[in-house]
């Protein structure tokens, strides 16, 4: 089972990746899941998956949560 976030305006895959995941490596295996390339557009209101399993870096994403930054 994956997780479903809704991009926000002006977000690209590696802000994703790190908001979500806290590390920027998981930007390949999120593109991947979604059927993108880490460099596609994104538009504001779509879903993405955000897989099950992915390594995250729990000291990033709490600083993201706590800051409230999209």
């Amino acid at each position: 089972m994956s997780t479903k976030i809704k991009v926000e305006k002006g977000q690209n895959l590696m802000d994703i990746s790190v908001q979500e995941t806290g590390r920027l490596e998981n930007i390949f295996l999120i593109a991947q899941a979604n059927n993108r390339s880490i460099t596609d557009d994104l538009e504001a209101g779509m879903t993405l998956d955000i897989p099950e399993g992915l390594l995250e870096n729990k000291k990033v994403k709490n600083y993201y949560i706590k800051k409230k930054i999209k």
